[in-house]
């Protein structure tokens, strides 16, 4: 081992000796030459021509754009950003609000608007709610809105708010309108002159944004939600012209004391909502005549060749014998007097409804029907119980005129009424399955007659109508 290490020493020595002895038959430079090769180091001559020269003048003034002068202008923006109603959102989640405008709620119609705009001083807004087809499967019984008003702006910051208002859900825009249960007015005071111009150049506010918070709690199945809405309204949204809201809710029918009547869907049962469309005694108008000898009927409908005898003038105490009566129709009964008597003096004959009536007793029951129809209907039963009863004495019935009523005797005794034709003919009503009219039949009839159009019934007041905004901005500043 000690040999192998004397080896490797001596052959570094060997080579060390060998580099020695390269470096001294490596040619030698002379002193001078030496000095005569060395070059000096010179800054590059640059030649400036217009175009080198604007590049270096407008390169750094570029720069300052694209960098300084945006990055004021995003300091500026967010040293006057505005976050709507921070105050009253700063403890809800963000995932709890909905952000959306005017067209955004679907549970109602809600209505948002200036009345008055003075530039510079107090704007005022008006809102209210009415119902939709899905306001009473969602809201239920809880019919009431929170509604805050604010106007906001983000260069030229504002930041200023009413007071929070509640009020009812509304079953129409025209019963919103009536009350201050429903609609809710705004006040907002110290609003800036605009158009205003902000700190830096380009900006210019002319117009300020209105924000509504609304809020309202659902009832689905049980289960109560609280809804909250931020409302983005620009200038042209609630600066409003002249607006008209027709009633647009379904409508609903009955027959009540004479009448066919309506109302809209949602309406209270009050019999002040509830409107005529037109008499039971109208639904089958008739037409009459008379001469010296008789007073005779038709439907209008009918042609000249159905005329039927009514009465004799004969049969009419205090007839004239030498002129034909004068005859009308008045509250559904038929009614005469001489022409020389007083207009007070009408006298009835008949009742609408008893005109084409027929009764007949058969097998102990007293059965009724129409001339029109071929069906009998039972009315009532005659038996040892009724009043005159008479064993083995068949009963005889008729149908009296005069006061539009059925009647029975026993022997020669007197008229019994049974029963008046009105409460047993009766009139239903319906709106038709696709809601374009009104339909109605007699009980005793399988076929539904058109009597209106329902665009036909709402009256003009219906219409809800909301006045232009007073005042504005003047953009022509």
């Amino acid at each position: 081992m000690q040999k192998r290490k004397k080896n490797k020493k001596q052959n570094l020595n060997k080579n060390a000796i060998h580099l020695d002895s390269s470096i001294e038959n490596e040619p030698k430079v002379s002193e001078g030459k030496e000095k005569k090769g060395k070059k000096k180091f010179h800054l590059p001559q640059i030649k400036m021509n217009l175009l080198t020269l604007l590049i270096l003048i407008f390169t750094p003034i570029l720069l300052f754009f694209i960098v300084a002068i945006p990055t004021l202008y995003i300091k500026t923006y967010n040293e006057n950003k505005v976050t709507p109603f921070a105050t009253d959102l700063k403890d809800i989640k963000k995932s709890d609000i909905i952000y959306g405008n005017k067209n955004t709620i679907k549970d109602f119609n809600f209505l948002f608007y200036c009345t008055k705009y003075n530039d510079g001083g107090t704007v005022e807004f008006k809102s209210f709610a009415y119902e939709n087809e899905n306001t009473r499967k969602v809201l239920g019984n809880k019919s009431e809105i929170s509604v805050k008003v604010g106007l906001c702006s983000n260069w030229v910051k504002t930041d200023i708010y009413s007071s929070s208002r509640s009020r009812r859900v509304a079953a129409s825009a025209k019963t919103a309108l009536g009350s201050s249960s429903y609609y809710a007015t705004y006040s907002i005071s110290n609003v800036p002159n605009l158009p205003l111009k902000g700190k830096l150049p380009f900006i210019n506010l002319k117009e300020l944004t209105a924000y509504v918070y609304l809020t309202y709690t659902t009832t689905i199945n049980g289960t109560n939600t609280t809804k909250r809405y931020v409302l983005e309204y620009d200038y042209e949204d609630y600066m409003v012209g002249k607006i008209s809201i027709p009633d647009t809710r379904d409508q609903k029918v009955r027959v009540n004391n004479g009448y066919i009547q309506w109302q809209y869907e949602g309406d209270s049962n009050s019999s002040s909502y509830w409107r005529n469309i037109k008499a039971i005694t109208e639904l089958r108008p008739v037409d009459l005549k008379s001469t010296e000898t008789e007073i005779s009927w038709k439907y209008k409908n009918e042609s000249d060749t159905e005329w039927k005898k009514l009465i004799d003038v004969a049969d009419l105490t205090g007839a004239a014998t030498d002129k034909s009566p004068q005859v009308t129709v008045e509250s559904g009964i038929i009614k005469w007097k001489n022409d020389t008597d007083s207009t007070t003096a009408w006298r009835s004959i008949a009742y609408l409804n008893s005109l084409d009536m027929e009764v007949r007793y058969q097998n102990g029951k007293v059965e009724w029907k129409r001339t029109s129809s071929q069906t009998w209907r039972e009315l009532t039963t005659l038996n040892s119980e009724s009043k005159d009863y008479i064993e083995g004495v068949t009963p005889e019935v008729k149908v009296n005129p005069l006061n539009g009523s059925i009647q029975y005797r026993y022997g020669n005794n007197s008229w019994r009424e049974i029963k008046k034709i009105s409460d047993f003919l009766t009139v239903d009503v319906q709106i038709s399955s696709n809601k374009s009219h009104v339909e109605w039949k007699y009980n005793d009839e399988f076929e539904w007659k058109m009597l209106v159009a329902t665009n036909t019934l709402p009256a003009e007041s219906d219409t809800a109508i909301i006045p232009p905004t007073e005042g504005g901005i003047n953009k022509n500043k």
